[in-house]
């Protein structure tokens, strides 16, 4: 059976909000989102952009919503992948 994309763009417009850096806001909208969608054990990829750079957020798409991500980073940021089956 061939894989079926659909893309649901989300955005929450709070950017003047003065506890925007903990992503509350967001983390309430994508579990809103996952309370919709995981009924239909959809496969989820979250594209982010640089804007979204939190540890804390990723975790929490990575591991509570067990959801995939990929993000747009700055330069500044440095990546280390941990492989369970090293290459």
């Amino acid at each position: 059976m061939p894989h079926l994309y659909k893309a649901l763009w989300f955005k929450i417009i709070k950017y003047n909000d003065e506890n925007n850096k903990n992503f509350n806001h967001i983390k309430a909208g994508l579990n809103e989102v996952n309370s919709i969608i995981s009924l239909y054990n959809f496969d989820v990829l979250v594209i982010a952009d640089r804007g979204f750079k939190s540890v804390d957020l990723f975790e929490f798409i990575s591991n509570d919503l067990r959801w995939k991500y990929c993000i747009r980073c700055t330069k500044d940021v440095g990546v280390e992948i941990h492989l369970i089956h090293p290459i």
